[in-house]
C-alpha cells in the first residue's frame, strides 16, 4: 500500500512540475521571419499584449516590461511587430543538447545548439523562435524586445496636410499672378496734340 502511494504521489509531483512548460494555447503569435505584423492593441495585462491585427485577427505576444513601460503601450496604441531579425520555424529533431529547426519560408533546416533553459521545455514539434545570438526559444515563451516592437507611424496625416498646403500655395500663386497680369495692361498710346506755330509775318 505503502508503494502504490508513493507512485502516486511521485506521479502527482511529475504532473505538477511538467505543467508550467505546456504551451499557452493563447501565445498564437505568428513571428513570421522577415515580415512585419501591424496593428492596434487591444489590451496590456502584465507583460502579456494582444493585438488587434490590420488582417481582422487576434494574436498574443510576451513583451518585456521595460519596452511597454517605454512605449507606454495601452489599449488603442497603433503598433508595428517586426520580425526582420528573427528566424522561426518547427522542431524536428531534438537531442539533450541540440535541436534541428525547419525554417519557415522554405529556408531548411539547421542545427542549433541548446540553453540549458530550453533543453528543458522543448519538445518534438514545438514552434519556436531563433534569435540575432542563435538561442532557441519557444514560440509563446518569447518576449519581444525594442529591436521587435515600436509605434506606428503617423506620417501620412503630415503628408495630406502638406499636400493640402502646397495645393493652396499653388492656387495663391496662380491667383496672384493673374491679377499682376491684369495690373500690367497698357493703355494704348494717344499721340499728344501738336501745336501749331503762330505765322510770322513777312519783311516786305
Amino acid at each position: 500500500m505503502k508503494w502504490l502511494t508513493g507512485i502516486l504521489a511521485s506521479s502527482a509531483l511529475v504532473v505538477g512540475v511538467s505543467l508550467p512548460a505546456l504551451s499557452n494555447p493563447e501565445m498564437t503569435s505568428a513571428l513570421s521571419s522577415g515580415k512585419e505584423i501591424r496593428g492596434q492593441v487591444e489590451s496590456v495585462d502584465g507583460s502579456v499584449l494582444k493585438l488587434k491585427t490590420s488582417a481582422g485577427d487576434t494574436q498574443v505576444y510576451r513583451v518585456d516590461p521595460t519596452v511597454i513601460s517605454a512605449l507606454k503601450l495601452e489599449t488603442g496604441s497603433n503598433v508595428v511587430v517586426d520580425g526582420s531579425r528573427l528566424q522561426s520555424g518547427v522542431v524536428t529533431y531534438l537531442t539533450p543538447n541540440n535541436a534541428s529547426i525547419e525554417l519557415d519560408g522554405n529556408a531548411g533546416e539547421k542545427d542549433y545548439i541548446l540553453t540549458p533553459v530550453s533543453r528543458r521545455y522543448l519538445s518534438l514539434g514545438d514552434r519556436v523562435v531563433v534569435t540575432p545570438d542563435l538561442r532557441v526559444v519557444r514560440e509563446d515563451h518569447y518576449k519581444l524586445t525594442a529591436s521587435d516592437l515600436r509605434l506606428q507611424s503617423v506620417a501620412v496625416a503630415s503628408s495630406s496636410s502638406s499636400s493640402m498646403s502646397t495645393a493652396s500655395s499653388s492656387s495663391s500663386s496662380t491667383v496672384t499672378s493673374q491679377t499682376n497680369t491684369g495690373s500690367a495692361e497698357v493703355a494704348p498710346a494717344v499721340p499728344a496734340p501738336v501745336e501749331e506755330s503762330p505765322a510770322v509775318k513777312g519783311l516786305w
